[in-house]
């Protein structure tokens, strides 16, 4: 069985008490038989977004199994406190170049020098750049503009940008140049193509968009973050 039908009936037996692949399609509004190809092939976006709503489950989760497996909606509900991401801490500290994330004519993606500074520069712990085999020169941290990424990140939280990470990995979260502005979007492989995915469960207001995948498309994977506002 596909790794993402087994955490989708695992979160509607948790969350809803559906124990059967027909309950579990009755709750979603699609077929029986559309749950059983699920099994094989994986679950598609239109069933991540359906479970979201229906079930509590987040649809990156569900994509990936990488954090927590409810919606913020149904994490208030239950009571469950938000994740909170955090650097390390450490008695050594360095700072990252704080910038924004507005691409200038030219951007070819090759250094922190490419974007424009943005106030304070940003601690992170000497240990943590050593640990994760990074040079500060090729980090950057930005601002969180909007709540698309809720409730992982939401608006002013800081995500730190290794620029060498260019290469997609399904699942994981990136800064990409999208239309020429700097976006942190989860990418998604799905259907032999790869997509731009938020994180906030209305997906009607944040729908997936296509990812072009250009030279230079991605800025570079977000790999810390500190939380605020919790």
């Amino acid at each position: 069985m596909h790794d993402q039908s087994r955490r989708l009936y695992d979160a509607a037996r948790e969350l809803r008490n559906a124990e059967t692949p027909s309950a579990v399609a009755r709750l979603l509004g699609v077929s029986p038989q559309t749950v059983k190809n699920w099994e094989s092939r994986g679950v598609s976006l239109e069933g991540m977004m359906a479970a979201e709503e229906a079930i509590g489950c987040r649809s990156a989760w569900l994509r990936t199994g990488e954090g927590d497996m409810l919606t913020s909606k149904e994490r208030r509900n239950q009571g469950r406190p938000p994740i909170k991401l955090v650097t390390p801490d450490s008695p050594k500290i360095v700072h990252v170049r704080s910038v924004v994330l507005t691409l200038r004519a030219g951007f070819t993606g090759v250094s922190s020098d490419a974007f424009e500074e943005d106030g304070d520069p940003f601690p992170v712990s000497q240990s943590w750049l050593q640990s994760n085999g990074f040079h500060l020169q090729d980090l950057v941290a930005a601002r969180i503009r909007g709540q698309s990424m809720a409730p992982n990140l939401n608006e002013d939280d800081i995500a730190v940008i290794h620029l060498k990470s260019k290469r997609p990995i399904d699942g994981k979260v990136f800064a990409v140049n999208f239309d020429g502005e700097g976006v942190i979007k989860r990418l998604v492989y799905d259907y032999k193509r790869w997509f731009l995915y938020s994180d906030n469960p209305d997906q009607n207001r944040y729908r997936p968009q296509e990812a072009s995948m250009a030279p230079n498309f991605i800025i570079g994977q977000v790999v810390a973050a500190q939380k605020f506002n919790l």
